[in-house]
């Protein structure tokens, strides 16, 4: 029933545990002011979360550092790449960001600056944050404010009266969403939470596990261009903090530090998991160009760092210039590139072939070059205006990449396909019982059904599944059909031909060949 529904999600027929409520209830409630759920339902709470978060971040900013800081931070934090993507597609990872911003703050201004009715906000944030994508809204902001308070010797301020009302929000905001939904889908549908959503992603990781060290290459990467400055500041705070016991540098060190951490001893990892961390990222690299604004120098380890970003931008725009005259297409391999004699490129996907197609690489390439002009113009001299120039300058490389992403390089998918017939086509063959899989594919239908679809990326690997499981249904694009009749049987039906954002998908009915024909090995 519509009470069920709202408490236990369900998507196209199957419980859906992959993600807390909190997202799909605030989209539900955009539904009558957009007319039904269409794309400007799903952007609505995105958006709204998006400009609650930079405006929290520059009220942080301007509360700790001036007001110059605060309008700095909403500058580094709108182009930082991780954040405006995010911002651009839509991503419910936008509202933990806000929830974990808010929690901070709550907790600094409840236990460092004494007001008590942030004591209690802070665990009400924290709740939202639980809604909103899980564990990781509680353990960011209370390691962070335990951290901080440890460090600075302050941990009995969390005994008072407040943090207990506090607890008892938070476990009030949490049961207002487990108690229901474990009444009307039964303990199982809290083990499955806990055991698979938590516990296993946490240990095992379920589809994207990867090693402790993951996220130092991703994150220089995901601070472009502001990554140069990442170091300077954090070392900045660091000294204030040891020589002036400044709780303000402490704090901020514990946000960035913690998340960091945390991130890189859970074993399943994505990028977007950063999002938290991009507030107090912004901040800090706020705070040192503050400081910079106000000595009105550039000094030479400034002008060494811009000039050698903009040097690297330089070469980068150059050698994309050349690749463009330099690339060749050739009929007789189809889904490869040469660039000359020196280099060959597979282009396994529709972005891909776009980015090395000739005219992209040339629009690319005469941005970046024009970058590393402006950016080399704005160093002549050691003024209060050439700082201004250059802090412009980079804030400006971000937001080109993403048009330059949206104009040249994204796809155009077609607005009205969904996975929606693909999933119900594996969900009624699924009835019969037996086993259904996806090749070469991203297993976005296997998503929607609980991830009850094996994904295979080697036709070697698909042949041995299917010779231990007798019969096999597969979907594939059209594209992969010769691959797989190198290691089974194919039996396909014009009808089985379903409509997708990435292109036409079919579904197969696999047999295992005969050992003599087991060629492929």
């Amino acid at each position: 029933d519509a009470a069920s529904d709202f408490f236990v999600l369900h998507l196209w027929g199957s419980v859906y545990t992959e993600k807390p409520p909190l997202f799909f209830w605030l989209t539900r409630a955009t539904v009558p002011f957009t007319g039904g759920v269409n794309l400007t339902t799903l952007f609505v709470p995105v958006v709204l979360a998006s400009c609650l978060l930079l405006w929290l971040t520059s009220a942080v900013a301007a509360r700790w550092y001036g007001v110059r800081a605060g309008i700095l931070a909403v500058v580094v934090l709108l182009t930082l790449p991780l954040f405006l993507l995010l911002s651009s597609i839509g991503r419910m990872d936008m509202l933990l960001a806000l929830s974990v911003t808010a929690a901070v703050a709550a907790f600094y201004r409840g236990y460092v600056d004494d007001c008590r009715r942030s004591r209690v906000l802070a665990y009400a944030w924290m709740g939202l944050g639980l809604l909103a994508k899980g564990p990781f809204g509680i353990v960011f902001p209370l390691l962070i404010a335990v951290t901080a308070l440890v460090l600075s010797r302050r941990t009995s301020r969390l005994w008072c009266r407040e943090s207990m009302v506090g607890v008892a929000v938070l476990l009030g905001v949490i049961a207002c969403w487990l108690g229901p939904a474990t009444y009307f889908a039964g303990v199982g549908y809290f083990e499955e939470l806990l055991g698979r959503q938590v516990m296993q992603r946490a240990l095992a990781g379920v589809s994207h596990g990867e090693p402790p060290y993951f996220y130092l290459w991703v994150l220089p990467i995901i601070l472009l261009p502001w990554v140069v400055f990442l170091w300077p500041s954090l070392r900045s705070s660091w000294v204030h903090w040891r020589e002036r016991r400044d709780p303000r540098e402490l704090w901020l060190l514990s946000w960035v530090l913690v998340p960091l951490a945390v991130l890189s001893l859970v074993r399943e990892k994505l990028p977007v998991y950063l999002l938290p961390a991009m507030p107090p990222i912004a901040i800090l690299i706020a705070r040192h160009w503050s400081e910079v604004f106000a000595s009105g120098e550039y000094s030479l380890r400034l002008r060494f760092r811009v000039g050698c970003l903009f040097a690297l931008t330089a070469v980068l725009g150059l050698v994309s210039l050349a690749s463009a005259m330099l690339i060749v297409h050739t009929p007789s391999e189809p889904g490869v590139v040469r660039i000359g004699d020196l280099l060959t490129i597979p282009t396994d996907n529709e972005i891909s072939c776009l980015m090395l197609q000739p005219p992209t690489l040339c629009f690319g390439g005469a941005v970046l070059v024009l970058l590393a002009i402006v950016g080399w113009a704005s160093m002549r001299t050691a003024s209060h205006r050439s700082l201004m120039w250059t802090f412009a300058t980079l804030s400006t490389v971000t937001p080109c990449g993403i048009l330059f992403m949206a104009i040249k390089v994204m796809p155009t998918l077609d607005a009205g396909q969904s996975w929606r017939a693909v999933a119900d086509a594996l969900a009624t063959v699924q009835d019969s019982g037996e086993p259904v899989v996806a090749f070469g594919l991203r297993p976005f239908a296997a998503y929607y059904l609980n991830d009850d679809v094996t994904w295979f990326k080697k036709h070697n690997s698909l042949g041995d599944f299917v010779e231990r499981s007798g019969s096999v249904w597969c979907a594939t694009y059209e594209d992969e059909l010769s691959e797989i009749e190198r290691c089974c049987v194919v039996e396909h039906d014009p009808a089985w031909w379903y409509p997708s954002p990435s292109g036409p998908i079919l579904l197969l009915h696999l047999r295992p060949l005969a050992v003599a024909d087991r060629n492929y090995r």
